[in-house]
């Protein structure tokens, strides 16, 4: 008589870790259906996103100029100068090689060199004028 309590006290230790048991293998295998919808999913975006690859290596690559489109018609203006702006101080750099490499003289040099800088600074002035009526940058302010 005296072995039963210690028997019934482990064949509850023993029940209990039976109920823990069976609890754990609910929550693995709720576990494991959400890892199997999330991996369901996650292949069916991978694949969507193969078909979109595909699909854009299939396409020509757009021109830079169909691709930047500016939002009104103010800020086409100020792309527009910005880019004319810079073309004129390469065409300035350009004129300096040539005047250096002896393919023009000092003359045309000087009378092409004024003329673009007069030309850029009218544009950087533009420039500054849109930015400052985009709100783009501040006014500059002599008090």
């Amino acid at each position: 008589m005296s072995a039963i309590p210690p028997l019934r006290a482990q064949q509850a230790a023993l029940n209990e870790t039976l109920a823990s048991i069976n609890r754990e293998m609910s929550q693995l295998s709720d576990l494991q259906a959400l890892l199997d919808s999330n991996e369901k999913i996650l292949r069916q975006a991978m694949h969507d996103a193969d078909k979109v690859l595909e699909d854009a290596k299939r396409r020509d690559v757009p021109a830079v100029e169909e691709v930047l489109v500016a939002p009104t018609v103010v800020a086409r203006q100020l792309y527009e100068n910005v880019v004319e702006e810079r073309v004129l101080e390469e065409c300035r750099a350009v004129i300096g090689k040539a005047l250096d490499k002896g393919r023009i003289g000092g003359d045309v040099w000087a009378k092409q060199t004024r003329s673009l800088a007069r030309e850029e600074f009218l544009k950087k002035a533009l420039i500054k004028k849109i930015s400052q009526g985009m709100g783009l940058v501040e006014e500059e302010r002599w008090d």
